[in-house]
């Protein structure tokens, strides 16, 4: 299996009361399960919050913070990389929910949304590609983007002489189901992010965590800066 990018769609003013709230009260409230959490989006996947909290839990069990002060403050008395994996766990606490396809994948969604080709992985995080994205999946509604990007799917096929004869491979139709689910995900993703108090928090798997996000929200800002 590849690796897969992840977006996620952040509550801008849920991330922030974590950030105020003391470390201390956070603790408590992860551990009797009573902290509240913003509403999931119906479409979109997002971790367990039992999951979450766990892991978060865990994360105050392995580094030492100022348990008296506001998160935001304490996470500036450790180590850049520490501190930006607890606010991706904040974050993903403060999710409406995620999207998430292979790597190799989602450059025939972004490229068929942005009518241009991005030229490597790199490319792919970049803040202009999403610009470009959030900009055209205004223009046209779900149906017409997840059927181009089927269109496109089936002409990089030919053009690797590829069979699109479900007889001679059984994989085609899911394959395309696959397509058709993911396009109209992120459709439907980047339509959401537009909405006010909500930002697109970009990563892959096994990237530092300081790297994830773009532009203003990028962990590492936020950890510098706050919200």
């Amino acid at each position: 299996m590849g690796i897969d990018m992840v977006l996620n769609l952040v509550a801008r003013e849920g991330l922030n009361e974590l950030l105020q709230m003391q470390v201390s009260g956070l603790i408590s409230a992860l551990e009797s399960n009573s902290l509240p959490r913003v509403a999931a989006d119906s479409r979109l996947e997002r971790p367990f919050d039992i999951d979450v909290s766990a892991e978060l839990l865990d994360w105050f069990d392995d580094n030492e913070v100022d348990k008296d002060a506001s998160l935001h403050s304490s996470l500036q008395g450790i180590t850049s990389s520490d501190a930006c994996d607890c606010l991706l766990l904040c974050a993903q606490w403060a999710s409406l929910g995620h999207w998430e396809v292979w790597e190799g994948r989602s450059f025939i969604y972004l490229e068929t949304l942005i009518e241009r080709n991005v030229d490597d992985v790199n490319e792919l995080y970049s803040s202009q590609v999403w610009k470009d994205a959030s900009s055209a999946a205004l223009k046209l509604n779900e149906n017409e983007y997840s059927e181009s990007v089927i269109l496109d799917w089936m002409r990089r096929r030919e053009e690797l002489e590829a069979t699109l004869d479900e007889n001679a491979d059984p994989h085609i139709l899911p394959t395309m189901d696959a397509h058709q689910r993911s396009s109209r995900l992120l459709h439907h993703a980047l339509v959401t992010a537009q909405q006010e108090g909500v930002f697109i928090l970009l990563g892959r798997e096994h990237m530092n965590s300081d790297k994830w996000g773009l532009d203003v929200f990028n962990l590492a800002h936020i950890l510098a800066h706050g919200l």
